[in-house]
């Protein structure tokens, strides 16, 4: 579920703070993911940060 104001706080559940953790993601990264790439906040939590080469 996303929750989004006016001022581009973000609000996360439980459930994707973990899944956040789990995937080496830090905040940063996920409100990148949502405010510049414009993906939800389940994609932005559920996807793995990919390694460089």
């Amino acid at each position: 579920m996303k929750i989004r104001n006016a001022d581009k706080r973000i609000i996360l559940t439980d459930e994707q703070v973990e899944a956040m953790q789990e995937n080496g993601l830090k905040r940063s990264d996920v409100y990148n993911r949502i405010f510049g790439l414009n993906w939800t906040v389940d994609k932005a939590v559920s996807k793995p940060v990919r390694g460089r080469n």
